[in-house]
């Protein structure tokens, strides 16, 4: 199955869905743990389907400019997936990486469940497996298929 995925991986490279640093990110979120590793899990994810708008609400369509860019990004993965509790989850990772990245140093932080490691090790592989497929199956630009969503 990691020999499949990292193929598919290697087939990727250069294909606009994988001109983002995700290969990167996606090496150290499994090179880590603890906290490290989270925090590479939830940039995979900004790396796979981050854009500029998320961001920049003069970026954004009228009707989607008060969305935060965790909600955004929710969407996305949800989307992406087709599957709504993935939002969720990228949701309560979002909350744990925030909190660690703006309050450094949290003691509750030190320890992160094991529950938490699983879950954000789980949606970072499932996003970058179906980027793969997507790639591998001569998806669209990465533009055109972060605005209308995967099948």
């Amino acid at each position: 199955m990691i020999a499949d995925a990292w193929r598919k991986l290697d087939a990727s490279r250069g294909g606009e869905l994988f001109q983002t640093p995700i290969e990167h990110f996606l090496v150290r979120a499994y090179s880590f743990g603890g906290i490290d590793g989270l925090l590479a899990r939830a940039t995979v994810l900004e790396a796979a389907l981050g854009e500029e708008a998320d961001h920049d609400r003069k970026l954004r369509p009228k009707p989607k400019r008060n969305l935060s860019a965790s909600d955004r990004m929710a969407r996305k993965i949800a989307r992406l997936l087709g599957d709504r509790t993935a939002a969720d989850a990228y949701r309560a990772l979002f909350k744990i990486r925030s909190l660690f990245v703006h309050v450094h140093g949290r003691a509750d932080l030190s320890t992160i469940a094991t529950e938490q490691k699983v879950v954000a090790r789980r949606l970072s592989r499932r996003v970058v497996n179906a980027l793969l497929d997507q790639a591998t199956a001569g998806a669209p630009s990465r533009a055109a298929l972060l605005a209308r969503g995967a099948p």
